[in-house]
């Protein structure tokens, strides 16, 4: 089972994300970088690291980019190796080619999910991101 954790600042968008989610792990919520943060750093003192988190971009207190660029940090002064680095998945409305630059380039975020978004686009991603197998087959039968 994975360890999931969601970060929106809509509790609409938690509850559908956890609700298609739930079945691949355990899925933790938070509502703004900040507490993304916090959280990453406790699963790292208790050796319950995420294996993925998705990320909403525009939230309060601190937004998507900034809680990224501080997780991957986190990360570096640990020295986790790249393979053992938790995935990331941006999720969010902003649909504007300077956000997806940034979080591509800067972040090295290779998954972005735009707002509204589909059960499917979602489970797909997953596999994008070797976290499942076959994810399409859930969908062809």
């Amino acid at each position: 089972m994975l360890r999931i954790l969601i970060v929106d600042d809509s509790i609409s968008a938690q509850l559908k994300i956890k609700t298609i989610l739930s079945n691949y792990g355990q899925c933790d919520q938070a509502y703004n970088g900040k507490e993304a943060v916090d959280h990453f750093q406790l699963s790292l003192k208790n050796n319950s690291v995420y294996d993925l988190i998705i990320m909403d971009i525009v939230m309060p207190e601190m937004d998507g980019l900034t809680a990224v660029k501080k997780i991957k940090e986190i990360q570096d002064k640990e020295e986790i190796a790249e393979e053992d680095r938790t995935k990331i998945i941006m999720l969010t409305s902003k649909k504007d080619s300077e956000n997806m630059m940034k979080a591509h380039y800067e972040l090295g975020i290779s998954v972005y999910v735009t707002k509204p978004f589909e059960e499917k686009t979602l489970i797909e991603s997953l596999g994008n991101l070797d976290l499942i197998e076959n994810p399409i087959d859930e969908f062809e039968q």
